[in-house]
């Protein structure tokens, strides 16, 4: 059966008095089915528990969903990434892993985001990268610049629009900081998926 998420992503840092302090992922949890009610309950953000790194992801489920719960799996166990490996050195082995697999990829398009610390405590910085793969191009890997305060970095998705534009209206309130980007995909979600049955 033929399905596509209805995805609000939002990537944004926050940066305190003193340097950027962290990295925070947001994604409604909606899968949408042609013709069917929606599933509410859908897991888009991957956290792990042995390395500073996150995943989130938009676009068509059919891969992103089991490769991520499998990445997760040889994060967590010690088998893809070593303690020796700095944020860049893991994404290199994220994204070689993402391609070495065989795994069916259909003609819908996604995002994957990888976002990563290295350092500790006053000594931190923090990376996020896109990967993308749409049929006509294939791979494509792209390291994303992070503001100097505490900002938007990245929204995507279906709902990606709205959440810049509530970004926008909450910057005038609240500019500078990181609950007013939180704010800001509140009221997207709240927006676009309120009364929604199918899409």
């Amino acid at each position: 059966m033929k399905h596509a998420l209805v995805t609000s992503l939002a990537a944004w840092v926050a940066v305190d008095s003193r340097l950027p302090s962290s990295f925070y992922l947001a994604s409604d949890s909606r899968i949408s089915f042609d013709g069917r009610p929606p599933f509410d309950a859908a897991r888009k953000l991957f956290a792990s528990s042995q390395y500073p790194d996150l995943f989130a992801y938009c676009g068509a489920v059919d891969f992103p969903f089991p490769v991520l719960e499998q990445a997760l799996k040889q994060i967590d166990s010690g088998r893809l990434f070593s303690r020796d490996d700095g944020a860049t050195a893991r994404n290199q082995k994220f994204e070689a892993l993402l391609k070495s697999l065989t795994y069916p990829l259909k003609k819908g398009g996604f995002t994957v985001l990888h976002a990563a610390r290295d350092g500790e405590g006053m000594n931190v910085t923090f990376f996020l990268w896109s990967i993308e793969w749409a049929a006509e191009k294939g791979w494509f890997n792209e390291p994303l610049d992070l503001p100097i305060e505490s900002a938007l970095v990245l929204s995507a998705g279906s709902g990606g629009t709205v959440i810049r534009e509530h970004n926008r209206k909450w910057r005038e309130l609240l500019p500078r900081t990181s609950r007013s980007v939180f704010s800001a995909f509140c009221d997207a979600l709240e927006s676009e998926f309120a009364g929604r049955t199918s899409d």
